[in-house]
């Protein structure tokens, strides 16, 4: 197993971008048995949802140039150590929800070194003519993390402890562990610290990361809630996650096709991507407690707020002159920092007001995000500045 992954990125990427992923979301689609079992509210959970981008924000631009110096081997081994250091914590000894947030940042800590060993090994070892559908299919790694936990959920069903979710989380963890592939790497620069600069694209595309990221992660974090509140039972609100999780991956895999197919920059395709967020968040206002609105909305929320990552890393790779970590480093803190912030206001403004009015908050800050990026490409076409 460990030749295999060695000889083959793309797996090897998907595989440790999963491991970084799974206990939060194990998390979310388990978030009415906690919440009802550990007692704490929306808010609460949007905190501890955050605790893992904090965590993940802060270390993907600190690790960034010495993933880049250093090579994606250590980051793998890391990143699974780490998840599995998460999940057991969490089975064990997580009782309250300020414990919880931080095992959770224990998984962040893992996300960071798991996302960023993989972009720099797609980068490395795929040609150009493949790396739209390459980053597509390891950013597709997120919602497979998603999946997967919609579906641990009804199979532990309500006589096995949340618990026990994790404690498989922990094994799958130790087993990617033991199989941890080690790839050569030339360092960037031959081995001297990679450039910090940042240029004004650079910045424009940290802001679109923020706000699509974290408008995204709001709705993946929070769409078992709703959907319960709307009118489905839990069991069913997991399996609609796992769909819309599917979907995602479908999205993500399919624009990095046209990408590579259209020898594309990825600027038209994160236009199309998030107006289909739009679309599907304006659906969702819309919808009420009307269930194939909201199953329509959701799915295409999913397909838009959750499509777009893939095509993020690679319009970074492509129009940002900074070693692979380093640069996809600062656009994936600028996402989690997003995410820090947007689920808490989320869950809070769901608290004070309804579903309803979040769903409009969320439409608005994708719409600021895809003028971002538009903005980011018109700095790029000039002469580069430093921010």
């Amino acid at each position: 197993m460990r030749s295999f992954l060695e000889s083959r990125p793309i797996p090897t990427a998907v595989i440790f971008t999963v491991v970084g992923v799974l206990p939060l979301y194990l998390t979310s689609a388990q978030a009415v048995r906690l919440q009802n079992e550990l007692d704490f509210d929306r808010t609460q959970f949007g905190l501890m949802i955050s605790c893992f981008y904090l965590t993940s924000s802060v270390a993907s631009l600190w690790l960034g140039p010495r993933i880049d110096r250093r090579g994606p081997t250590g980051a793998f081994r890391a990143a699974a150590l780490l998840s599995l250091t998460s999940a057991v914590l969490i089975a064990a000894s997580a009782s309250r929800w300020e414990v919880f947030a931080l095992f959770l940042g224990v998984a962040g800590l893992a996300n960071a070194f798991g996302q960023l060993g993989s972009n720099l090994a797609v980068a490395d070892a795929v040609h150009g003519t493949r790396q739209g559908i390459a980053f597509a299919a390891k950013q597709a790694a997120v919602p497979t993390g998603a999946m997967l936990a919609g579906l641990a959920v009804p199979w532990a069903g309500a006589d096995l402890s949340w618990r026990w979710v994790y404690v498989g989380a922990a094994v799958v963890a130790l087993l990617i562990t033991v199989v941890a592939p080690h790839y050569d790497h030339e360092p960037s620069g031959g081995g001297r610290r990679a450039p910090t600069t940042m240029s004004a694209p650079l910045v424009s595309l940290m802001v679109a990361a923020a706000l699509a990221g974290g408008a995204g992660n709001a709705v993946a974090s929070f769409v078992v809630d709703a959907a319960v509140t709307t009118g489905f039972a839990e069991n069913t609100a997991a399996r609609l996650l796992t769909v819309a999780s599917l979907v995602a991956i479908i999205s993500r895999l399919s624009w990095g096709a046209i990408i590579d197919r259209r020898s594309s920059s990825g600027t038209l395709e994160a236009t199309a991507i998030l107006s289909l967020a739009t679309a599907g968040l304006a659906l969702l206002v819309v919808a009420g407690d009307a269930r194939v609105p909201f199953l329509i909305g959701t799915l295409l929320t999913f397909a838009g707020a959750w499509g777009w990552p893939g095509v993020m890393q690679f319009l970074t790779i492509r129009t940002i002159d900074m070693p692979a970590a380093t640069s996809t480093g600062a656009t994936l803190a600028a996402g989690y920092l997003g995410t820090v912030i947007i689920p808490p206001l989320f869950g809070a403004t769901i608290e004070r007001t309804s579903y309803t009015t979040a769903f409009a908050g969320l439409a608005v800050v994708v719409l600021v995000a895809l003028a971002a990026v538009h903005v980011s490409r018109r700095l790029a076409a000039e002469k580069p500045t430093t921010a």
